[in-house]
């Protein structure tokens, strides 16, 4: 999963909301993620780290990065739909 499928919302779905403002949230809500979530999204789709790097860096298995990664996005995902008021979709 890339870092844009994983992270994107339709921007057609955002019902005008400003590309900036968009980012201010998104800033927001990362910051207010489990300090555990912050720092392997962090490492993952801002430092591009593999998930081998990621589990030597924190010394947890690949799998357990794996589910990390999976459950800060949908903390993430679930932060941002709530504040845009925006669906779930698949």
């Amino acid at each position: 999963m890339s870092a844009n499928s994983a992270m994107v919302i339709k921007l057609g779905e955002l019902h005008g909301v400003k590309l900036s403002n968009l980012k201010e949230k998104l800033e927001k809500h990362l910051h207010e993620l489990k300090e555990e979530y912050r720092q392997i999204l962090v490492m993952r789709f801002i430092d591009d780290l593999k998930v081998a790097e990621i589990s030597e860096i924190i010394g947890k298995t690949k799998t357990n990065v794996r589910v990390t990664i999976h459950r800060a996005l949908a903390s993430l995902r679930k932060e941002m739909e709530n504040d845009l008021n925006v669906k779930k979709y698949v």
